[in-house]
């Protein structure tokens, strides 16, 4: 949003605020005398624009002190002399040793009407103010606000200068000059030289015609002013009047000389134009023809004392720069005044427009003249009134002082040179950060901040304090430093899986427990195990409870009859999502007790429960998380059997509430068995790196193939930035695993779980580095709090892998020292045994699944009429072909050989059992939204003897092929791989040329974005595929957003329809950064997202920075040469397979830009 226009740059007010007590009326001729020559010497007519007269004294009323402030406006110099005569002042007698010139300086400040303008104040004695915000920061605020000097002229009352006020009650009046940018003569201090002519009418003549209408090239303040020091300015008009304006409160007169840059000439001494004691004005004469500035040399003069002094240099020019901060980029109304320790951008308006494009230039120093700030600007678009903007963030660190600021802008002509004042304020009243006041005055600040106002955050990570923001150390990221950072973003991993999964059930019913053991690993198998007997028990073999927990899955042993009632439990199957809680106990017939954490969001939750007689009442008490009693009764049994019980809690904002849930287990006889299961929102995903930043993780243990066992956790809380937002994880703990005694689970460690970027790494949390463990079977339980603050956990199974299956494990990949298998970019998977599908294929049991018009073993193969069949070999890819591909079902085998080694430890334990495959070859499950569940029956306890295992199938997939395929040549590359559109969403943004000779080709552009559009079917299909369309001339020029063909019209019109469509320069590199920084990049949908910039003439500033900045925005970047001669200029910035010269027809071009997408997208070359 713009700002109101309120650089007014000629109009000026003069003010004088006048002490009218008794003790100044000596005073009143020098001052009307001084402001009667003033006019007279600039022409009264015309002087100023508006004139005004305060007074203030304090008088006596009933033995009370009563202040009187008074300010009139006049719009006539005459009518203004006349109020500042004796007899319109109207003296009064005061008894009061203070006076309120704070509020008469506020009401005068508040008065005038044109800023930029002087006040002039006269006084002999120290300050008070009596009225509300008329103290010293407030007065100095309002004034720097609007660029207003203040002047102070302290006298001596009634003349006598031994009832002069101390130096120590008039050095507010030196701040009050010094942070407003105006001049202090207190006449109170003593002085050596006599002076001939009266100093206020002096003052007044010197420097009240010097001061008017100029604008201040170089400012600084030396500390000491008795050693010389010596300051650099510009120029930028050899014509116009250039004056040194020289102050000190303490030091009464000044050595002034000025070097010519140009040369090596002497210094040039250079005499005073006034003749005050304190101040002095110097002219500079300029050089017609200087380029490298002149240096100003600045020392107290031999007879003076010793003290600061400031030093302003001014030029009489029109020429001005209006200096603001922003907190927020996009809004154009600024500040004048920092707020303390709250960063904001500079940002800057130039009065008058340059021949030439010109990037300011902005320095702060610090008060001893290191540099504390130095940025260049960069333009904004037009709407923006202050159309320089620095990106870099400022922030004040001392409260109630003023800064300089100077902007500097350089052109082949002529060096601009200006400096700004601005205000560093603090709110006494406010603590920042979220931080509350306390009653004695002080911050009570929030958890991460610290200091008086609560300004500081608490920076993690071996980060440190910069500007009140932390900068973190190389690998970490946040507010706080609080978030590890991913080296490469696996956005293929971040959308939710609740919103990508199909489900399936396979119903399994063996009569012989050997064929239970398929050599298949499901996401989840759930086992009815079905038994005869009064009192179903759990299988007393280890391999049965294996399969069904290390899945996620149950183990319910039932009565034959309880098998009329299963449906309840199936359905519950499909929508449950977490597990909870997994255990046993040996002996249950003394009352057993667990407790588990629920979240606030979960849906329902599910307690499986095994053992003699569970289903009895008073068998199984549960207390919800706000330790209220939940029934258990029939009405919520999805299964009630003799030795089972399923219970289904629907969570109510009534009740039952999340938090830790407490459950007692009492049966008749023997040991019992309980798992809580959620249907929630919250689905966690662990994972498994040998790296902190790696985002593509494994989905199970690998450190026992390797020869270093450290090995890091991660987790991935699905839809975490959406309706998760606000979900953490803040602990691992690890127990050995005995499936079919858990009650001899032994604790192995714990680990703190850590934060990482939400929005750089799919997978938000990590922990620690640790050894893992050396069991081979092993239960993680992971805890967390929801958003609302609700503790909640998830448990999941995990087995070291075999070292002896290493090798068959990691065909298309090589294993590191840690044991992970790391793959080509052929492959993906926790094996490398996923092939990486083109053109909109799918995996399928380590195959790929073509779209009809692809083949090949990766579907980077399209179709063409060629009639011969030929063999064709891809460099890395060995694909012999006859044509396209069909794939036949493959056929289930069960493998009922006896083996000690088991594969089963590799998989996702995903805690949601909603879906299954029926296939049966060896599949280890990547971490992906399919979810699979398996219902298994069984009426058989394993024979005496036979130990079933798992085995991997050698069940293979047959391809027959008999469409005709490509033909090739030696030499020839094969037809390139093309994505199949219909069901693959991209998001490609094309910012076409738009300066003057676009209009050459502008229907071209048009025509090859329109050309895209229909090879990416724009609009159709199963897809959201959307394109921006922009345009680059000076600077950037937001189009629109097209999801349909006929939508690209509308862009392009709207592009041509703005101001700078045609413009004679080409800014590529600065309209590539404006659509950075627009909302037209922000990325919503499906990755990576593609930039292709088409260019007809080079661009006049460097791409490099903007390439970069795109490029660590995830973007891939394309570059079209739409005339043949730009790509040499391109080519050092995109690649040279990313350039391409639109020599050809309109098909290649749009054949090579599919390409170029597609194989960036499927990490191809």
């Amino acid at each position: 949003s713009s700002s109101p226009n309120v650089f007014g740059s000629t109009k000026r007010s003069l003010a004088v605020v006048i002490q009218s007590s008794f003790s100044q009326v000596e005073l009143n001729s020098h001052i009307n005398n001084g402001l009667t020559a003033l006019l007279k010497y600039m022409g009264q007519a015309d002087a100023f624009d508006e004139y005004i007269v305060s007074t203030f004294n304090t008088i006596t009323v009933q033995n009370l002190p009563y202040a009187q402030v008074q300010a009139t406006p006049y719009s006539t110099s005459t009518a203004f002399l006349n109020a500042t005569t004796s007899s319109a002042i109207k003296y009064q007698n005061s008894q009061s040793d203070t006076q309120p010139s704070l509020d008469a300086l506020l009401q005068t400040i508040n008065t005038i009407s044109y800023d930029k303008s002087s006040i002039f104040l006269f006084t002999d004695a120290p300050p008070y103010a009596n009225t509300s915000g008329a103290d010293m920061p407030n007065i100095v605020l309002a004034a720097v606000e609007r660029q207003l000097q203040i002047n102070v002229i302290v006298t001596a009352p009634y003349g006598m200068n031994s009832i002069c006020m101390q130096y120590a009650n008039s050095s507010i009046y030196s701040q009050l000059a010094l942070q407003t940018g105006g001049a202090i003569i207190n006449l109170c201090q003593p002085y050596a030289n006599s002076y001939p002519r009266d100093i206020i009418t002096e003052f007044f003549t010197g420097y009240g015609i010097t001061h008017h209408h100029v604008e201040t090239l170089q400012e600084i303040l030396i500390a000491d002013c008795s050693t010389a020091t010596q300051t650099q300015f510009y120029i930028d008009n050899p014509s116009a009047s250039v004056y040194a304006f020289v102050n000190s409160d303490q030091v009464e007169s000044f050595d002034v000389g000025v070097f010519d840059n140009d040369s090596a000439g002497d210094l040039y001494k250079l005499p005073s134009q006034v003749l005050t004691p304190f101040f002095g004005i110097y002219q500079v004469v300029p050089n017609l023809y200087n380029r490298n500035g002149y240096t100003l040399q600045v020392q107290a003069a031999a007879n003076s004392t010793s003290g600061s002094c400031s030093v302003r240099i001014v030029e009489k020019t029109q020429l001005a720069v209006y200096l603001g901060f922003t907190p927020d980029p996009s809004k154009d109304s600024p500040s004048l005044t920092l707020k303390y320790a709250i960063a904001a951008n500079p940002v800057i308006h130039i009065s008058s427009q340059f021949q030439s494009d010109v990037q300011p230039n902005i320095v702060v120093l610090n008060s001893d003249e290191t540099v504390r700030y130095n940025a260049t600007g960069t333009r904004r678009l037009p709407s923006c009134h202050y159309e320089s903007f620095f990106s870099a963030p400022f922030a004040c660190k001392k409260p109630y002082s003023y800064f300089l600021s100077t902007v500097t802008l350089k052109t082949n002509e002529t060096t601009m040179q200006r400096t700004q004042r601005a205000y560093c304020y603090m709110d006494p009243t406010i603590c920042l950060n979220g931080g509350s006041a306390a009653s004695d005055g002080t911050c009570q600040c929030r958890p991460g901040f610290n200091g008086a106002k609560c300004e500081s955050p608490i920076c993690q990570n071996g980060g440190i304090v910069v500007d009140y923001k932390c900068v973190c150390e190389a690998g970490f990221n946040g507010q706080f430093c609080q978030y590890i950072a991913c080296q490469e973003w696996n956005y293929l991993e971040t959308h939710d899986v609740r919103q990508h999964e199909f489900r399936q059930i396979t119903f399994v019913i063996e009569r012989n427990i050997a064929m239970v053991l398929p050599s298949v690993y499901l996401q989840q198998v759930n086992i009815f195990f079905m038994q005869l007997q009064d009192y179903p028990q759990q299988p007393s073999d280890f391999l049965v409870p294996m399969i069904a927990r290390q899945s996620g899955g149950r183990l319910l042993p039932l009565t034959v009859l309880a098998a009329r009632d299963i449906s309840g439990v199936l359905n519950s199957i499909v929508k449950e999502n977490a597990l909870l809680y997994d255990d046993g106990f040996k002996d249950c017939t003394t009352a057993q007790q667990v407790s588990f954490f629920v979240e606030s969001t979960a849906s329902r939750v599910i307690l499986d429960v095994t053992g003699n007689d569970v289903a009895t009442a008073g068998a199984v008490s549960v207390l919800d998380g706000a330790g209220k009693i939940v029934p258990v009764n029939p009405r919520n049994a999805l299964m009630n059997d003799a030795a089972a019980l399923v219970i289904d809690f629907a969570m109510q904002p009534s009740g039952p509430a999340g938090g830790q849930w407490t459950v007692t287990i009492k049966t008749t006889n023997g040991s019992c068995f309980i798992q809580a299961r959620a249907e929630s929102p919250i689905h966690v995903i662990p994972g498994f790196s040998s790296s902190p930043d790696l985002d593509v993780v494994k989905s199970g243990p690998f450190s026992s193939l390797g020869t270093n066992a450290s090995v890091y956790v991660t987790a991935r809380v699905t839809n975490a930035r959406d309706t998760n937002y606000g979900v953490t994880l803040d602990s691992l703990t690890i127990v050995s695993a005995d499936f079919s005694a858990p009650w001899q689970d032994k604790p192995l460690l714990g680990q703190s779980i850590h934060p990482r970027d939400p929005v750089g790494c799919a997978s938000q949390f990590v922990t620690d580095q640790f050894t893992s463990p050396k069991t081979t079977y092993q239960k993680y339980t992971m805890s967390g709090v929801d958003a609302k603050g609700t503790k909640f956990q998830r448990t999941f199974f995990y087995s070291q892998p075999v070292k002896a299956d290493s090798v068959a494990q990691c065909v298309h990949g090589t294993r590191n020292p840690y044991g992970e298998c790391g793959c080509d970019n052929r492959y993906t998977g926790d094996y490398c045994n996923d092939r990486v599908c083109l053109n909109g294929g799918t995996a399928s049991l380590g195959t790929c699944v073509c779209v009809n018009g692809f083949y090949g073993d990766f579907c980077e193969n399209a179709l063409t009429d060629a009639p011969a069949a030929t063999s064709t070999t891809k460099p890395g890819l060995d694909t012999t072909t006859n044509g396209p591909s069909i794939t036949t079902p493959q056929t289930p085998t069960i493998a009922t050989s006896q083996t000690s080694a088991m594969t089963t430890s590799q998989t996702s334990p995903i805690a949601s059992s909603t879906g299954l495959t029926s296939s049966t070859s060896v599949q280890q499950p990547s971490s992906t939204s399919v979810q699979q569940s398996t219902a298994v029956s069984s009426t058989a306890q394993p024979s005496a003897g036979t130990t079933p295992t798992m085995q991997p199938s050698t069940t293979t997939s047959s391809r027959i092929t008999s469409t005709p395929s490509r033909s090739t040549t030696n030499g020839i590359t094969p037809t390139p791989p093309l994505c199949f559109p219909t069901t693959t969403t991209f998001r490609i943004s094309f910012l076409i040329d738009a300066s003057n000779i676009s209009d050459m080709f502008l229907t071209t552009e048009e025509n090859v974005i329109k050309s895209v559009a229909n090879r990416f079917e724009l609009g159709s299909g199963q897809q959201q595929t959307s394109f921006i369309v922009s345009g680059m001339a000076e600077s950037y020029i937001s189009g629109g957003t097209a999801k349909k063909s006929e939508d690209i019209d509308a862009d392009i019109n709207r592009i041509a329809a703005d101001d700078r469509f045609g413009s004679m320069v080409l800014n590529a590199g600065e309209s590539l950064q404006g659509y950075l920084d627009s909302p037209d990049s922000s990325i919503n949908c499906c990755g990576p997202p593609f930039v292709i910039v088409l260019m007809g003439q080079q661009s006049k500033d460097n791409m490099q920075d903007s390439y970069t900045n795109l490029r660590n925005r995830r973007y891939e970047m394309l570059a079209i040469d739409m005339t043949g001669n730009v790509a040499p200029s391109l080519i050092p910035v995109f690649g040279s397979k990313n350039v391409k010269s639109y020599t050809g027809t309109l098909d290649s071009l749009t054949d090579w830009i599919q390409d170029r997408i597609c194989r960036i997208k499927y990490s191809e070359p």
